[in-house]
């Protein structure tokens, strides 16, 4: 399972939050941890990790770490689950539009593209 990023101790002692979380190494980190249970085939991981990126164009990143850990997780088994409400049947956009709601994140923080494609989309 891959770790959710923490914050930072600065010198003084008080602790920074990273930006921008999930820094895209982890996201490409996780998305690699998808693909790799998805597909023993290196052209065909590489056009998953490409749709997947797409997939999740315009989510804001907060939701996009939620989505893909709770996706590893679904795929290994390796953790606690942290939505049980999903498993390896659950889309990709269904993925999504859990985490935007479990977050709070309003659908207008999302581009009208991303909100079109989600709109109809039923959580399972």
């Amino acid at each position: 399972m891959v770790p959710a990023p923490t914050g930072e101790t600065t010198g003084s002692g008080s602790t920074t939050s990273r930006t921008a979380e999930p820094a895209a190494a982890n996201r490409d980190e996780l998305i690699a941890g998808v693909v790799r249970v998805l597909s023993n085939d290196a052209d065909e991981r590489s056009a998953l990790a490409r749709d997947v990126r797409a997939g999740l164009s315009g989510v804001p990143d907060q939701a996009v770490a939620a989505v893909l850990r709770d996706w590893l997780i679904d795929l290994t088994g390796d953790g606690a689950d942290p939505d049980q409400g999903t498993d390896v049947t659950t889309s990709l956009d269904q993925r999504i539009v859990r985490q935007l709601s479990r977050l709070g994140i309003p659908e207008s923080r999302l581009n009208q593209a991303l909100r079109e494609r989600l709109r109809g989309v039923r959580q399972p």
